[in-house]
């Protein structure tokens, strides 16, 4: 007597399983821009707060998401984000490296350099095109992301000779 695979009750449970851990999978992602927003905060400020008592082990996990966040995951929003999410996004990543890297300060200066030149860069293109509104939502946006990215952005518009109506 032979039995089809296609008719029994073990194929049938593997397809079962098979599809209850494929969505399993896909429920984890964020389903829009607004929630991978969320989500990738939530996950940087899990970090803020933990990473003192993470060993090896629970910094490849946490690397693991975050190259979700940074990677697998930005690029299914890239065209949805506008320039403020956009800043949001690298204030998240220099939060990770920070927590992630603390022991190497150098690294981290850095990083925080080669992002302060776009910054500046494009600070200079707004200049440059007479673009007022949009030099002065940046000065707005710093001041809800915290003082360091104020003193930040208050140095280039000196360096670029921009003045700011508070």
């Amino acid at each position: 007597m032979k039995i089809s695979i296609l008719n029994s009750s073990v194929y049938k449970n593997i397809v079962l399983w098979a599809l209850f851990i494929g969505l399993f999978l896909t429920s984890c992602a964020p389903q829009t821009k607004e929630s991978y927003l969320e989500q990738y905060q939530s996950f940087v400020q899990d970090v803020k707060s933990n990473h003192n008592t993470y060993l090896e082990k629970d910094w490849a996990e946490k690397d693991e998401d975050y190259k979700k966040f940074s990677e697998q995951w930005r690029v299914r929003f890239e065209e949805e984000f506008t320039w403020k999410e956009l800043i949001i996004l690298e204030k998240y990543k220099i939060e990770y490296n920070f927590y992630r890297f603390s022991h190497d300060f150098r690294s981290i200066k850095d990083l925080v350099d080669i992002k302060a030149d776009e910054l500046k860069e494009l600070i200079k293109m707004y200049k440059d095109n007479d673009m007022q509104k949009e030099i002065e939502a940046l000065g707005k946006e710093a001041l809800e992301m915290g003082d360091s990215t104020v003193m930040m952005l208050n140095e280039i518009f000196k360096e670029l000779n921009i003045k700011i109506d508070e």
